[in-house]
């Protein structure tokens, strides 16, 4: 082995001397003529946690696939975009079961913001969310979806929405409207 390293590798001068190389794992490299060079590896993506939490989501997807649904396509699901109106009680659950499935990109929309009550019922809020009653739940939400997996691209979008059938007054009419417009503008442009 040194032979071959010093036929190849000899820098010094004095070719008594044999060279010894500062690394272990070297392989012959077919491209270059048979030259002994060290193997390098990246290990870089293998040791981020953000890398890590993705991968291990994508596993169990891919499992999921193995085992149960061989003709899911993983690679739509993951770019399917989701726009959710509401983030109670309701809009919370669905949106951990989408990230749960792979899903990246996910809007959350509405006009509260977090109680106190709502960390008990929701489960995407925290105690820390309702402290001072300033933090929206749209808002909050996305935070905690990116907490989840950071990969994702989740947004909170502060929007008021009538509920169909409710009664509002004749002066909110056009503000219903304008709102009614901006909703189908936000779900064709996502």
């Amino acid at each position: 082995f040194l032979e071959d390293v010093n036929k190849f590798y000899n820098n010094s001068s004095d070719s008594s001397k044999p060279y010894v190389p500062n690394a272990l794992g070297w392989e012959r490299n077919k491209k270059l003529n048979n030259r002994l060079l060290p193997n390098q590896v990246n290990c870089g993506n293998t040791l981020n946690p953000e890398i890590i939490a993705t991968d291990a989501l994508y596993l169990n997807l891919k499992l999921m696939k193995w085992r149960l649904v061989q003709n899911l396509e993983l690679d739509k699901i993951k770019n399917t975009r989701c726009l959710l109106l509401g983030s109670g009680t309701l809009g919370c659950n669905v949106a951990r079961a989408l990230v749960a499935w792979g899903i990246n990109h996910i809007v959350m929309v509405d006009n509260k913001n977090v109680s106190f009550s709502n960390p008990a019922r929701q489960s995407l809020y925290t105690y820390q969310d309702a402290i001072g009653g300033a933090q929206s739940k749209a808002k909050a939400a996305a935070i905690a979806l990116r907490l989840i997996n950071p990969s994702i691209d989740s947004k909170g979008v502060d929007l008021s929405i009538k509920m169909p059938g409710h009664l509002f007054e004749k002066c909110m009419f056009f503000f219903c409207r304008m709102m009614f417009f901006f909703v189908l503008k936000f779900i064709k442009n996502y």
